[in-house]
């Protein structure tokens, strides 16, 4: 489908797996995911709301040899249809329901940027860290930067710790969760340490 207003529909329904929509199940969670998004944008790129997995064009090999303006036109496009999608009434109705349920939260969300990137033909795999690695991989990027709500919106900021600043005391755990120790004995023991610092989501 060429770029341009459409009023055709696509609909939000999946199958067991993390990616991969498909046309007549539910989100695991229980919760309908079948809903019906129009969308009222112009795009740059090729889009096609009843995108399949057989649609699929951009899988990784064939992202790995783009350039990196061609990568950034794709996805201002997928980043824009999936903030339209996001704030669309119904997905606004299932977060609601969904509520601080994170592993509900996570699971409609990670299905919901599926069905994005799949109308533009990318691969679910790809698209989904794509999104949301968008910041990342374009850090000076306002347009980019603009368009995500929960970026524009986010009220993390980078404090005021500096190099040198003493650790503030907490409790770790080895991966078993069985012996716990401060962060400052682990700091002291004679061998490198690597702390490395993320969102779960």
């Amino acid at each position: 489908m060429s770029a341009g207003m459409t009023q055709r529909t696509c609909s939000i329904a999946h199958s067991g797996d993390d990616y991969g929509p498909c046309a007549n199940s539910t989100v695991s969670c229980g919760l309908d995911a079948r809903y019906v998004v129009p969308t009222s944008l112009q795009f740059g790129v090729d889009y096609d709301p009843n995108a399949t997995l057989d649609d699929v064009v951009y899988t990784m090999p064939v992202l790995q040899k783009l350039n990196k303006e061609q990568i950034r036109s794709i996805l201002v496009d997928v980043l824009r249809r999936e903030e339209e999608m996001r704030l669309s009434p119904p997905c606004q109705k299932e977060f609601g329901q969904i509520g601080e349920t994170h592993e509900k939260f996570n699971i409609f969300t990670t299905r919901l940027q599926s069905q994005c990137s799949l109308e533009f033909h990318v691969d679910p795999t790809v698209g989904v860290e794509l999104i949301r690695s968008a910041v990342s991989l374009f850090p000076d990027d306002e347009e980019i930067k603009s368009i995500p709500h929960y970026v524009r919106h986010n009220r993390c900021r980078a404090g005021h710790l500096k190099p040198g600043d003493p650790l503030a005391p907490a409790n770790v755990s080895d991966m078993s969760g069985e012996q716990a120790m401060q962060l400052t004995d682990l700091i002291q023991m004679d061998r490198p340490v690597v702390l490395l610092g993320a969102s779960h989501t």
